[in-house]
């Protein structure tokens, strides 16, 4: 984890990648593919920690592993939320609309993250002029 201000402006846009990579395999499960195709099909994505989930995620279901049982396995990777969501949607049979559900969230996160860069770019510049 990088200890710079570019280092905490990336991870504020950690929440813009994850619903990114949710609604893309959200689309995908709706448009009748299965997880691996779906998860393949999303591609490279810009945030090292999601292409990290993503990646774990490609190659558990690839091994059959249930979304709930690869959760279980790495919490580290998943907020708590996170993990509880997708781990009841698997275990209920619902996982497209956790997915929808998560990707909601973590762009409402996102659209909060910019408003506070904003405030914090707005201050800054208050800052320069004084």
């Amino acid at each position: 984890m990088s200890m710079t201000v570019f280092g905490a402006l990336r991870r504020l846009d950690q929440s813009r990648f994850r619903a990114e990579l949710y609604r893309a395999w959200n689309v995908g499960l709706g448009a009748g593919l299965a997880q691996t195709v779906a998860l393949e099909q999303i591609g490279r994505i810009g945030s090292t920690e999601t292409e990290e989930l993503r990646r774990y995620l490609l190659v558990g279901t690839q091994q059959e592993r249930g979304v709930g049982a690869l959760v279980k396995a790495r919490p580290n990777l998943f907020d708590p939320f996170e993990a509880a969501i997708l781990s009841a949607g698997d275990a209920a049979g619902t996982l497209d609309k956790s997915l929808r559900i998560l990707a909601d969230y973590f762009a409402r996160e996102y659209k909060r993250m910019l408003r506070i860069r904003l405030q914090m770019g707005y201050l800054l510049f208050l800052g320069l002029l004084a």
